[in-house]
């Protein structure tokens, strides 16, 4: 039978400050207390590493990662001082939610020293590998549905690019139109293929704006409405959901999401401007309200939300978006910024066959999100029973 030790946190683990991040291009992860915030060609630790958000809204969030990777200065890191399986540490410390442990109210602040002094109890090493091995089984069929929806994003806007930016979709012979002599003709956007348009997105869709809240209303997940809010936009440009919180104040009707409506960022955090005006599709799973940091962009033309979901993650749409964005600290896109926005609108029929291909890639990519979603909420089950010694490894393997 597994013995269950107390120790305090510094004595299992070697906790240290990260440092500012640097300013060069490269493919090395640069971790901050929310994640990924960019690449670099330098690190600053090796393998197997515990991030901890250190500063802000992110204080107490946690990470693994198992590649060389740059710690920025608004997050710690932490290895393990002797055997203990850092998987499992990993583990114990998500289910400890040191946010609670910061200090300060306007600016919290979690400390080296204050995580040092924390009490842990844990089990002998292989009852802790055998523990981390189960929850990571979970979280590796997780990353492998993400990675797959990720292959599937790629190709489905390399598809939009050859299409509607380079102009090479397929002719009534099935062969690239521009590079084949199709007609282009004069617009405000520059030349564009006969038989499209511009339009304006206030005019071809309906703008509703996020909710205003306050701190109060965001409630226990029992309590409340999900509430689709800015950590749901991952920097990769992916929806997250353990970014989802709850709310219980007052909305309009027409702010409950539809399925296959889409929302864009208004409100920016990061110092690189990767989320401001970034699109997720909500993919209707359950009942949700959006927060104020985004707004709805909706049409019942689904060809239409297909397309414009792509459109929405094109340069162009990106370097307009910078124009109307605000702020020094935290960036803001008036909402004006996006009803004004002119896009090269393609005919009917042309819509309707960019449809027909990108349905069935984004049904795959929200059945894994599903799927994801289940698999988070076992893991999240078995979590506290495991680390707490409720629930016995021979009780899961019989």
């Amino acid at each position: 039978m597994s013995e269950w030790k107390d120790y305090k946190l510094g004595d299992v683990l070697v906790i240290k400050n990260g440092k500012s991040r640097p300013k060069s291009d490269g493919n090395i992860p640069i971790y901050g207390g929310n994640g990924i915030l960019g690449y670099s060609n330098e690190y600053n630790i090796e393998k197997e590493t515990l991030i901890i958000g250190r500063v802000g809204a992110y204080c107490g969030a946690i990470y693994f990662e198992n590649n060389q990777i740059w710690v920025s200065d608004n997050a710690l890191f932490a290895k393990p001082k002797k055997d203990d399986d850092i998987k499992y540490l990993y583990y114990h410390l998500k289910l400890e939610n040191l946010n609670k442990y910061a200090e300060g109210s306007s600016h919290p602040l979690l400390t080296q020293g204050r995580l040092n002094n924390l009490d842990i109890k844990i089990p002998d090493l292989p009852t802790q590998t055998a523990i981390a091995e189960i929850l990571s089984s979970l979280d590796d069929k997780i990353e492998l549905n993400n990675k797959i929806n990720q292959e599937l994003e790629t190709l489905a806007q390399t598809i939009f690019k050859q299409w509607f930016i380079d102009f090479e979709f397929p002719n009534e012979n099935g062969k690239p139109y521009k590079s084949s002599g199709g007609e282009m003709v004069e617009s405000e956007l520059g030349d564009i293929p006969k038989g499209w348009e511009t339009e304006v997105l206030s005019e071809a869709t309906k703008l509703i704006r996020g909710i205003s809240y306050r701190k109060p209303e965001l409630v226990l997940k029992d309590e409340g409405i999900a509430f689709v809010n800015l950590k749901c936009f991952s920097i990769n440009g992916t929806f997250r959901q353990d970014g989802i919180k709850y709310y219980n104040g007052k909305y309009k009707n027409e702010q409950i999401l539809c399925n296959n409506d889409i929302l864009v960022a208004v409100t920016d955090l990061t110092q690189d401007r990767e989320i401001i005006g970034m699109p997720i599709l909500w993919n209707g799973s359950t009942t949700a309200l959006p927060s104020l940091d985004t707004c709805i962009i909706r049409s019942e033309r689904l060809e239409l939300k297909n397309f414009l979901y792509y459109e929405f993650k094109t340069k162009r749409y990106k370097s307009r978006i910078i124009e109307h964005a605000n702020g020094s600290t935290v960036l803001h896109l008036s909402v004006k910024g996006l009803e004004t926005y002119v896009f090269p609108m393609p005919n009917e029929s042309l819509l309707k066959n960019w449809s027909a291909i990108i349905q069935p890639i984004l049904e795959t990519i929200n059945s894994n999100i599903n799927e994801i979603i289940e698999l988070s909420k076992t893991r999240d089950i078995l979590l506290p029973k495991l680390i707490s010694g409720e629930l016995k490894i021979n009780e899961i393997n019989n």
